[in-house]
């Protein structure tokens, strides 16, 4: 019974700081109510900036800005001949040069897209994955996943189709035919692997050069190196925000992979 009173009596002494304060600040305009003028953009945001980035670490300028017919894009695929666009519901080809070549209406927004080494596309759809024939009329369902499952990126191979899905955080090992081979990256203290941490919709996977699986493992900072068994081989991560690690809370949100087997991350 002691104990109930000295705890009411601590949130008690608490709530009114709270308030005392809440009034200071009305007071002087730092909270809504009549009169306050509040700025958005106000406040002492030092210790979030950022360093300029050294000019000697800029490997790439601006080419070209294309435009596409979309109000929300939301994925893009490199195939042989063409560029692939998807936002809103639909997927606009775009030639090499940036010129449309034609659209295609989907029933839901994709959320990730793939090229196959036979040039097949792969579209990724809340928990659905659909192919793109490779007349570029007609678009068929592929595969369904569980109710759970929140598809946020896909790598495929001549013979190995790689599902992250965000919802069920485990990265899905298909056959090109549709079979399920197995599951990467699921928690596995015995082994110590504590498993993918997703915090977010944010979940990358990519193909290196050398043949392995990469994927984000976002909440832990990091990028991770698979066989397609599942094995973990290594990792690279770091909390800084610096080029040599990553920031904030879970990043980083997608990852692009080179011909030369260089990485090119992006930041959220």
């Amino acid at each position: 019974m002691k104990d109930s009173l000295n705890t009411a009596k601590y949130v008690f002494i608490a709530l009114a700081v709270m308030l005392v304060l809440a009034g200071y600040l009305a007071k002087q305009g730092k909270l809504g109510g009549p009169g306050a003028k509040i700025d958005p953009f106000e406040g002492d945001f030092e210790m979030f900036q950022l360093q300029p980035t050294d000019p000697a670490l800029i490997g790439y300028n601006e080419a070209k800005q294309l435009k596409v017919n979309l109000s929300n894009l939301t994925a893009l695929a490199v195939g042989q001949d063409n560029l692939f666009v998807a936002g809103d519901s639909a997927i606009v080809i775009l030639s090499e040069m940036g010129n449309e070549i034609t659209s295609l209406s989907l029933k839901k927004p994709a959320t990730c897209l793939a090229i196959s080494p036979d040039n097949q596309l792969f579209v990724g759809s809340k928990n659905k994955i659909h192919i793109l024939t490779q007349d570029r009329l007609q678009i068929s369902e592929w595969l369904m996943l569980d109710s759970n499952a929140e598809i946020t990126s896909l790598a495929v191979t001549d013979s190995d189709v790689f599902i992250a899905d965000a919802g069920n955080r485990v990265v899905w090992r298909y056959t090109t035919k549709g079979e399920l081979i197995g599951r990467i990256g699921e928690r596995d203290l015995e082994k110590g692997h504590p498993g993918f941490i997703i915090p977010s919709p944010y979940f990358d996977v990519a193909i290196g050069h050398e043949g392995l699986l990469w994927a984000v493992n976002s909440g832990r900072l990091a990028l991770e190196n698979y066989n397609f068994d599942g094995k973990l081989r290594s990792s690279w991560e770091g909390t800084t925000t610096g080029i040599e690690g990553f920031c904030g809370c879970c990043n980083p949100s997608h990852m692009a992979i080179l011909s030369d087997g260089s990485f090119v991350t992006s930041e959220k």
